[in-house]
């Protein structure tokens, strides 16, 4: 289709981007399951439009880090696996 990408801002988290587009001439690309609790009135007032994007976009990683003097803490372990499961449901992955 002659699409390309050009990257102006990157963002530390995806709940920033629909905020900055929202303020700018921008476009942006995120999960749509990080839309799932936006409203169709939450869009129809910020004016956002959502589509599925004319390009192939590579898979986006979404990735979990701590301290590694915390892998064996059975607190830290069980919280992690507690996010991990809600996450596998949520996300059917």
């Amino acid at each position: 289709m002659g699409y390309h990408r050009i990257v102006s801002v990157v963002v530390p988290g995806f709940p920033d981007a629909p905020e900055i587009v929202r303020h700018s001439d921008l476009v942006t690309h995120v999960p749509r399951s990080c839309l799932a609790n936006l409203s169709s009135d939450a869009v129809e007032i910020s004016r956002l439009r959502l589509f599925q994007l004319p390009v192939n976009t590579p898979e986006i990683a979404i990735s979990a880090m701590w301290h590694p003097k915390l892998d064996a803490d059975p607190a830290h372990r069980w919280l992690r696996d507690i996010v991990h499961a809600v996450y596998r449901e949520v996300f059917s992955c």
